[in-house]
């Protein structure tokens, strides 16, 4: 029990005095905000795309319609690829 107050006491006396201080300034030394061009161009994601799926694009644009062409289940597909279930 004890060890809980303490918790508390301690969480609450974080969140006051971090409310309490003003928000930083941008220093000139922190690299990102002297970054003038962006990290990543806009379409590096579809630019580093499989041929499959730049055509499966190329068909989406065209007819509105969402096309998938696996080559096996989905289960199996999303498991190759890393996605989460």
């Amino acid at each position: 029990m004890f060890k809980q107050i303490c918790l508390f006491v301690k969480l609450l006396l974080f969140t006051l005095l971090s409310q309490s201080q003003p928000p930083a300034a941008k220093s000139a030394a922190d690299s990102l905000y002297r970054l003038k061009a962006p990290v990543l161009a806009p379409d590096y994601y579809t630019k580093h795309w499989g041929f499959m799926c730049k055509q499966e694009l190329q068909i989406e644009k065209t007819t509105k319609i969402p096309l998938k062409i696996r080559l096996g289940s989905i289960d199996y597909c999303n498991k190759l690829e890393g996605k989460p279930r």
